[in-house]
């Protein structure tokens, strides 16, 4: 038969499972996407640090756990999670959402969570071996590092969040904000694998590291040494240089990328300040035609601050209740949506 069509068990077997599928707007999985954001930025920032031979530390070793058991959990519930249509219709039907996370994502995050308890069943090995396997399980870590891959889309509850931003001039900073962090985890990543470079037994004593006498170097030390390193390659200069074929090669190619990020995130911030002079400039210029006009008329200050008042939230009304026909997108929106729309905008009245 067809996909629709059900026997008796099947149909008591998803009205079961029926219970336990989650909208991803449902206030309980908002909060548990967040967590799942937080710790890929916790993986973006900790696993490339594994060059500079971080020590096991407690609080390593509970965060690693942590997020071990956080994506094992995650799995199960990923299948139980609803998902928006192409007709921005929240799918909840159990053998549809588990469908659709089996031909997505499933893949991926079976392999990760298996890579991440195979990286404890090898922490388990003895020290012999533990000192072959050191390298091969610093490139496990990095495969996990394709998570990041997942937050690619934006998380519903960011999406939310965006949605609940009246303020243009708060969205615009926030853009300007999320771009100097993507520059901030650029400029990190090219900082542990310049350390690594450095770091490598076969060099000798022909890198920077041997040249510049950081072998000893605490680990603090030795990562803001390779920050600044990176930074400069944006911006400035600093005494560490390259000193074999491998570091020049890399400073190079780093330049050169350097070159691409700087010019489009210069070019994005300047964008956005002048999204933000524009939005800003018409009402400074009214408030600055009301202001001169209240002190021409000597108009006393109990007065002019009422007026002033009730001039600014006539203006910020004015801005919330925006035409319908100027807003350009919606002639795009499909019809059934839209009359959703007009619904949701007149429920009050009706």
């Amino acid at each position: 038969g067809s996909e629709e069509e059900e026997t008796p068990s099947s149909s008591r077997i998803g009205q079961l499972l029926q219970k336990f599928v989650c909208s991803p707007q449902s206030p309980k999985r908002v909060p548990w996407d967040l967590l799942g954001s937080l710790l890929v930025a916790y993986d973006v920032i900790m696993i490339p640090m594994q060059v500079f031979n971080l020590p096991r530390t407690p609080f390593l070793i509970v965060m690693m756990w942590f997020a071990r058991i956080f994506w094992s959990v995650d799995l199960p519930l990923s299948f139980m999670t609803g998902y928006q249509t192409e007709a921005e219709e929240v799918e909840m039907r159990p053998w549809k959402t588990a469908k659709k996370y089996a031909q997505t994502w499933m893949v991926l995050d079976v392999a990760l969570v298996l890579i991440d308890w195979v990286e404890e069943a090898a922490q388990g090995l003895q020290a012999a071996r533990m000192g072959k396997m050191l390298k091969s399980m610093r490139m496990i870590r990095l495969v996990r590092l394709l998570r990041v891959i997942k937050t690619v889309k934006v998380p519903e509850f960011l999406r939310q969040f965006m949605f609940t931003i009246q303020s243009e001039s708060l969205f615009i900073i926030l853009g300007i904000i999320k771009l100097m962090c993507m520059v901030a985890i650029v400029t990190h990543f090219i900082a542990c694998c310049w350390f690594a470079l450095g770091n490598r037994e076969s060099v000798g004593d022909n890198s920077w590291i041997k040249v510049h006498g950081m072998e000893d170097a605490t680990i603090g030390y030795a990562y803001s040494t390779s920050f600044h390193w990176s930074l400069t390659q944006f911006t400035g200069s600093m005494d560490i240089q390259p000193h074999n074929v491998s570091e020049r090669s890399y400073a190079v190619f780093v330049l050169l990328l350097a070159f691409v990020v700087s010019a489009s995130v210069v070019s994005s911030i300047t964008s956005s300040m002048t999204r933000l002079q524009i939005v800003t400039a018409h009402q400074s210029t009214m408030i600055s035609m009301l202001n001169q006009y209240l002190r021409d008329n000597s108009i006393s200050r109990n007065v002019a601050t009422r007026v002033q008042r009730n001039a600014l939230h006539a203006f910020h009304e004015l801005k919330k209740n925006t035409p319908e026909h100027q807003i350009e997108l919606l002639a795009l929106v499909s019809e059934p949506l839209r009359v959703e729309l007009h619904y949701e905008i007149f429920r009050p009245i009706l």
